[in-house]
């Protein structure tokens, strides 16, 4: 009896419409460098024309973009000034009388974003503020728009007395299953405002949100249950979650946006609704503005002065009436920051072990790339050289140089975010052939103690490992010391990146026979 099958078929998906970008632009600067940002035109348009806008007619199958989803954008960007309006024109007064409406699809190729002189914030004359990157925009406790705050109403309410430390625990009886696609394997906790962003997360006091008494971000208000592949694609960011209306009431429904071009992902989750849970719409809120803070890096990086919203500066920043120099603008770009914001410190595993299927809290990567530039697992050898004895199967032994009783502490992976400060360059069984405290100090390479040691640490790893390769492989060995159940072939893989020379027993046996080894 047959037992193979044949190969899975791929999805079979539909023809889908040719997308395009829109641009939406500043008014206050000359049409060659004043596009703010631009967004994939992914939502189908129907039978409708905006209002006063000509030669906008929507067809059947034209790509077009919801339009309340672009002016709760801008708002952002324009320091949370959701008075503002959008219109094909750049004449405030042509534009005045061409407003778009936000329950419209967006299909013309580009749109300005208008808003009315506020003295206050502008000034009297030039072109209105922006906030240039998420950790200088400030959260608007009282002025989240009326359609973010009506998801409150369709989200299920569950009292939690869970500690800070199971999150995880929390979570599995909360949703079980992701809230995306509703699976319940490889289940990963994602948060929802990332981890790195702690200083903000206190700089703007959003822990009065959180469902338990805890103060960070560690709270399930701030986090959903999302399978392994959809959490990855969450964290770079390939989607959004927003309100859009729904077709039964015109009541407004949590939907997942997707942000770039991917006809799996457009057929399968694009404005699917998510399934019911109690997440936070201030959180959801505030994910909405991270995510849309790295699309001004050109606007903000094309050698133009710009008048920013900042909550400090400096004076050789700021130029006459409120303009920032172009470098000043371009070191707010936040391409730099986000490279920083997928790093942040890892919080410990959760004291209660839940599944072997759930694994914790990796929407936020460790600073914990190889050092070596054409291989990834170099690293991983490096490791082994700590260890002096690798029989049993124990924790690698602790680096001892020759001639002294000084003893360095090793450990199997990386603690936090950073490896131990002591890495042998020599021989796996010893750590240098120097004795005494020479010997000590060739066996420290580097301290993560120093921050000169730690940032150069940080660009060695960034540069060395870019597809974060090493990091995803001490992630899984953590969670293996966790508890992870491993299958048996998954057993050399988990000793060896732990740091143990990992040999053939079978194979072994066959060289002191003088048996050649089979290919």
């Amino acid at each position: 009896m047959p037992y193979a099958r044949p190969p899975a078929p791929p999805p079979s998906l539909p023809k889908l419409p040719r997308r395009h970008h829109i641009l939406f632009r500043h008014p206050g600067y000359d049409d060659s460098n004043n596009v703010l940002f631009k967004l994939y035109a992914i939502d189908a348009a129907t039978d409708s024309t905006h209002n006063g806008e000509e030669g906008a007619s929507q067809r059947p199958g034209t790509s077009g973009l919801y339009a309340q989803f672009a002016l709760d954008a801008c708002a952002i960007i324009a320091g949370n000034r959701f008075n503002g309006w959008l219109s094909t024109s750049r004449n405030p007064d042509e534009a005045r009388d061409t407003r778009v409406d936000a329950g419209s699809t967006l299909v013309a190729r580009s749109y300005y974003y208008h808003l009315d002189r506020d003295e206050d914030i502008d000034g009297p004359d030039g072109p209105y503020r922006i906030v240039p990157n998420f950790r200088e925009w400030r959260f608007p406790h009282a002025q989240i728009p009326a359609h973010w705050v009506q998801l409150s109403e369709n989200a299920t309410s569950t009292e939690s007395t869970f500690p800070p430390s199971s999150l995880t625990l929390a979570l599995q009886m909360r949703d079980g299953t992701c809230r995306i696609s509703g699976y319940r394997e490889e289940l990963q906790v994602a948060h929802i405002v990332p981890q790195a962003e702690l200083d903000w997360w206190m700089a703007n006091s959003m822990s009065q949100y959180n469902r338990s008494s805890t103060s960070g971000l560690d709270d399930t208000g701030n986090a959903m249950f999302l399978q392994a592949s959809l959490h990855i694609a969450f964290d770079r960011p390939r989607f959004v979650f927003v309100p859009k209306p729904s077709g039964d009431n015109g009541g407004m429904r949590l939907v997942l946006h997707l942000l770039e071009p991917s006809a799996e992902f457009e057929h399968l989750y694009h404005n699917r609704e998510l399934h019911q849970s109690d997440i936070g719409v201030e959180t959801l809120f505030a994910r909405f503005a991270w995510t849309l803070f790295p699309l001004l890096e050109a606007f903000l990086s094309c050698k133009e002065d710009r008048r920013l919203t900042v909550r400090t500066t400096t004076h050789d920043q700021i130029l006459d009436r409120g303009y920032f120099s172009a470098a000043a603008c371009e070191r707010f770009s936040t391409s730099s920051s986000r490279k920083r914001s997928v790093s942040p410190k890892k919080r410990k595993p959760d004291e209660v072990a839940v599944d072997s299927n759930v694994v914790d809290d990796v929407d936020v990567r460790e600073h914990t790339q190889p050092q070596d530039d054409t291989n990834p697992s170099a690293f991983a050898r490096n490791l082994r050289k700590r260890s002096i004895g690798c029989i049993d199967h124990q924790p690698p032994t602790p680096c001892r140089t020759p001639g002294s009783n000084k003893r360095r502490k090793a450990s199997p992976v990386p603690e936090q975010s950073s490896f131990s400060s002591t890495v042998s360059p020599t021989s796996p069984t010893e750590c240098s052939t120097r004795s005494g405290d020479d010997a000590e100090e060739s066996c420290l390479i580097v301290s993560h103690d120093s921050p000169l040691a730690q940032e150069w640490l940080e660009k060695e790893r960034e540069r060395s490992d870019p597809e974060h390769t090493w990091t995803e492989e001490m992630h899984w060995v953590r969670e293996v010391w966790a508890g992870k159940t491993m299958a048996s072939h998954e057993i050399p893989r988990f000793w060896d990146l732990s740091g143990y020379e990992v040999r053939d027993a079978a194979s072994d046996d066959d060289l002191l026979a003088g048996v050649e080894p089979a290919e």
